[in-house]
């Protein structure tokens, strides 16, 4: 069976796409096979797949929602499945609760302010309760601003990635044309660093709890 990753938030607008679809793209380069399924309503995550154009490295996407969680955890395909939830999940909490279960690892995105770690920690303190491992990863986060009172906050309920994601507007501009910034000819090196650097951290926690011997290996060139 593939190994899960869970990319998780209560709230809209938290870079939960962005960071899925970044990662499918860094987990691919790494010599991965990823399947990616977006859970979005708003399939933001399948249409950016659908601008994907060969011969870009191949990551197969699928559609659902979170009453088709069964269906989706009986996959057996690939190497890494990378699971994008919808922010709502009301109405839908066994879904959600199928899907930490049986997640190998799971990333909860927050911007870097008050309101949305109010929100990322209620969902972080289940996913702990439920002794699943997982961590928080700062998005959107713009350059010279003090974030040690975030921090402190959301390290109070669990770890964060010690990787943040920037706020680029390389990271929208590489989406349009169906790409990860990895991928991307014109882009700021830094933007992907912060991909390889979250990816590195998500590979170690998810191949060193399997206590698998072989792990996946990155590319030393990347580019479309």
């Amino acid at each position: 069976m593939p190994k899960r990753l869970l990319i998780c938030s209560p709230k809209g607008g938290c870079g939960k796409t962005n960071t899925s679809r970044n990662l499918a793209v860094a987990a691919a380069l790494d010599g991965l096979k990823v399947v990616t399924v977006d859970f979005d309503q708003q399939r933001t995550l399948s249409l950016w797949w659908a601008r994907r154009k060969r011969p870009l490295v191949e990551i197969v996407n699928y559609e659902a929602t979170l009453t088709d969680v069964d269906d989706v955890l009986a996959l057996d395909e690939g190497d890494l499945l990378i699971l994008d939830s919808p922010p709502n999940h009301e109405g839908v909490e066994g879904g959600l609760q199928k899907l930490v279960a049986a997640s190998d690892f799971i990333l909860v995105p927050t911007r870097p302010t008050n309101d949305d770690a109010q929100s990322a920690i209620p969902l972080m303190k289940f996913i702990r309760r439920n002794n699943k491992e997982a961590a928080f990863v700062l998005n959107a986060v713009k350059p010279r601003v003090n974030l040690k009172k975030v921090k402190d906050k959301l390290d109070a309920a669990g770890p964060i990635c010690p990787i943040e994601i920037g706020d680029r507007i390389d990271y929208p501009n590489a989406a349009d044309d169906g790409l990860g910034i990895i991928e991307a000819k014109t882009r700021s090196p830094e933007g992907a660093d912060e991909v390889r650097g979250v990816w590195g951290f998500v590979k170690r926690r998810i191949w060193t709890q399997a206590g698998d011997g072989a792990q996946p290996r990155m590319e030393a060139a990347h580019g479309a």
